[in-house]
């Protein structure tokens, strides 16, 4: 594994958070922190995607669990879109700092067995696809879709200067 793969799929993720956040924003802001489809609530699924990016890059910069002081509540779409801005810029600048030597680098995370940043970067970016495709499917019920959300399409939007 590649620091640039890595890259890529952070980048990739950050802007399939923007397509759904995008898709959010179409929500009338009465109905964003009640909308759900079964047990999966928008707004929830949203500030959780957001939660665990804080948590783990507040693990590996080895800084205070920043996840700790989200609001339970963003009463707007634009409001956690500001706050997801926000640690993007603080794990862009923290994947800056990183050579492909430091992906392999141990991590023990108790209670979870050694595992390396690698594999912990891909859990992160693996579990925001994973719960962006929930928001996806609950926004396209409301009749919101947020598109073609699948890694190609932003590697051809990214090479084309769109993304």
């Amino acid at each position: 594994m590649l620091l640039e793969d890595i890259r890529t799929l952070f980048g990739y993720n950050s802007w399939a958070n923007t397509r759904i956040l995008d898709a959010a924003s179409c929500v009338p802001s009465d109905e964003f922190t009640r909308a759900s489809l079964g047990p999966c609530r928008l707004h929830d699924t949203l500030r959780h995607i957001l939660k665990a990016e804080m948590f783990w890059r507040s693990e590996w910069q080895c800084v205070e669990d920043a996840s700790e002081r989200l609001p339970d509540v963003f009463p707007t779409v634009d409001a956690l879109r500001a706050r997801w801005y926000e640690e993007s810029q603080h794990l862009s600048a923290f994947l800056d700092t990183l050579s492909d030597e430091d992906l392999q680098r141990t991590m023990a995370p108790p209670p979870n067995p050694p595992e390396t940043l690698g594999q912990q970067l891909l859990h992160v970016f693996n579990h925001g696809t994973q719960h962006r495709s929930e928001a996806a499917l609950l926004l396209t019920d409301l009749g919101h879709s947020p598109g073609n959300m699948d890694l190609l399409p932003y590697i051809n939007a990214r090479d084309a200067g769109t993304a």
